[in-house]
């Protein structure tokens, strides 16, 4: 199943009726926040998060958010979605149309967090023994985000420097643009003596939010 970040913002308005300096009747809310979120209360930079937004004795037409560091917007199936712009925090204010006006009801403050880091791997590898064919099998670096809260962001390797020793003990290194695998370096590979070490250093990835950054090293160990 798919996991999204849904944040439910339930108003409990408990009202009562004022008169305004010109007799004009309207509601006043005492703002109750019940607040669900399965999410630790955190939005993404550069991702769409989810979020639910329900006041008592209003219909979703009736409501509308704005958000201080980013863009929120109603969707068909009277969810929002949410894209934050910088780290810090991000406050939604919520407000009700009340007879054409825009009255404000309350708001939320969420914390505005980067991606965590992927791990680097290849061939299912992060550390230990490999065995020279399966390199050739898939002779590419990916980056791979284990236990997120959102499934399916991608990363994609934007570089790395592959090195393992040569001839004659002579260290061997090719800084490489991509996730690939040179040939030259997968010869290497295929004529590297059991017990031999190959590093994959300098990788540097780049996720949905657009941001470059560089990863742990990778050193595998030739079986």
């Amino acid at each position: 199943m798919k996991t999204t970040i849904k944040i439910l913002i339930v108003l409990l308005m408990l009202s009562n009726i004022a008169k305004t300096e010109n007799n004009d009747t309207i509601k006043k809310h005492n703002n109750v926040f019940a607040v669900s979120t399965s999410k630790l209360n955190v939005l993404y930079i550069g991702l769409d998060n989810p979020v639910e937004i329900a006041v008592c004795n209003l219909n979703f037409n009736q409501i509308s958010a704005t958000i201080d560091n980013g863009e929120i917007k109603k969707n068909e199936d009277s969810t929002w979605t949410v894209r934050v712009y910088s780290y810090g925090n991000a406050v939604i204010k919520i407000f009700a149309d009340n007879n054409g006006k825009k009255e404000y009801i309350g708001e939320r403050i969420y914390r505005v967090k980067q991606i965590p880091d992927p791990v680097p791997m290849i061939v299912g590898s992060k550390e230990g023994y490999i065995e020279k064919n399966s390199i050739l099998i898939a002779p590419y670096l990916i980056a791979v985000l284990k236990d997120f809260l959102f499934d399916g962001v991608k990363f994609t390797i934007v570089s790395f420097e592959f090195s393992t020793l040569g001839e004659k003990g002579m260290l061997f290194t090719r800084n490489l643009t991509g996730s690939q695998l040179s040939q030259e370096c997968l010869d290497k590979c295929m004529s590297a003596r059991p017990g031999q070490k190959i590093f994959f250093d300098n990788i540097i990835a780049k996720g949905p939010d657009g941001i470059k950054r560089p990863l742990p090293a990778l050193v595998l160990i030739i079986n």
